[in-house]
């Protein structure tokens, strides 16, 4: 509670073109993501990890 746990993604372009990633979205503020500029490129055949934050106020379930 109050400490920030990380879990990371993969996005993996498998396209022949750069994959463009306008936003990230979270619908409660207790999650984010490292990811401060936009638009994310990820060229053809490469891949971006992202790091997904979540920073719990208090014990129990959330979603987001």
């Amino acid at each position: 509670i109050g400490q920030t746990g990380v879990n990371q993604f993969s996005i993996l372009n498998i396209g022949d073109g750069t994959l463009s990633i306008d936003t990230l979205e979270f619908n409660n503020e207790l999650f984010g993501s490292n990811v401060t500029t936009f638009p994310l490129e990820i060229q053809a055949n490469s891949s971006a990890t992202i790091d997904l934050n979540f920073t719990p106020a208090e014990f129990g379930r959330e979603n987001g």
